[in-house]
């Protein structure tokens, strides 16, 4: 995970003196960040599926997050009505 964290900083370093071109200044920096990002999450991710006992129920914790992702996007239809 420390090297998903330094390859995040060393792209915001990058992305900070933007200057040029999309191909040669923008591209670079956001590959970068996706990459530490990539490094940074998968073993997080990872350490917290390990982490959970098997045998439990986690039925209502999906649940409620089904339940806030729906009217979550009903707000945001709803925002774009007005």
């Amino acid at each position: 995970m420390a090297a998903g964290i330094t390859t995040g900083a060393a792209a915001f370093v990058w992305l900070a003196f933007v200057g040029g071109s999309y191909l040669t200044a923008i591209l670079p920096g956001t590959l970068l960040w996706g990459l530490g990002l990539g490094l940074t999450v998968t073993p997080l991710t990872a350490a917290v599926l390990a982490a959970v006992v098997l045998g439990e129920r986690l039925e209502p914790a999906g649940m409620v997050g089904a339940a806030l992702l729906t009217v979550a996007v009903l707000l945001a239809a709803r925002a774009d009505r007005r």
